[in-house]
């Protein structure tokens, strides 16, 4: 599937399968990878630890979403939910070491006239810690897609992220003493 709003053009390969349930016929949609052919330069993106957001990404996603041919009709809003789109979310961890200065250890040259570096007289406990990485999980973001009136009288496709699920353990958690935070 080609996108190209405004300027941004994008080819998104991805895969399907369809779902009945007692709930009604969900569709899967697994991205599984993009090209960019140009214009998209614009999009914000932001890595803080293991949460990644990108601006580009998110177009993507509710691009195929708008685009996507549905084997089964949208319903009007709000009685439709349709997607399940699958994504992997990166994993982290803090790991830390922690040590204790003694004052007693302290060197000062002559002429120092402040406190000892270390500010006390009682020996202290320093934290230093640091972010792995711990690999990647899988995430399913589920969203509804119906039909919503306009005032113009015709009809648009209304999107909403309806939750965001870990599907599995980070890829790399076994590495570490303790469990990995995942991005989902």
């Amino acid at each position: 599937m080609n996108l190209s709003q405004p300027d941004c053009n994008v080819t998104v390969k991805f895969k399907t399968r369809q779902c009945t349930t007692a709930t009604g016929v969900w569709t899967d949609i697994a991205i599984i990878g993009w090209t960019v052919h140009g214009g998209c330069g614009g999009f914000d993106s932001k890595t803080y630890f293991h949460h990644n957001f990108s601006g580009l990404k998110e177009y993507v996603i509710l691009g195929l979403l708008s685009d996507f041919r549905f084997t089964q009709g949208i319903e009007a809003c709000p009685d439709s939910r349709i997607l399940a789109n699958v994504y992997s979310a990166a994993c982290g961890v803090w790991v830390c070491c922690e040590y204790t200065v003694d004052p007693a250890s302290a060197v000062c040259e002559t002429g120092w006239n402040g406190p000892p570096p270390h500010y006390g007289t009682a020996p202290t406990k320093v934290k230093s810690c640091k972010w792995q990485s711990c690999g990647t999980t899988c995430c399913r973001r589920t969203y509804s897609v119906c039909l919503k009136s306009i005032p113009s009288g015709n009809n648009i496709r209304d999107i909403q992220l309806l939750g965001k699920e870990k599907l599995g353990p980070c890829s790399g958690e076994s590495q570490y003493a303790k469990p990995c935070e995942h991005g989902c």
